[in-house]
């Protein structure tokens, strides 16, 4: 769970950037 979560974190900021 924890490293879907920092993917979906990761892909997030990704979309920002």
């Amino acid at each position: 769970m924890s490293r879907l979560l920092i993917l979906t974190l990761a892909i997030t900021v990704l979309c920002i950037v």
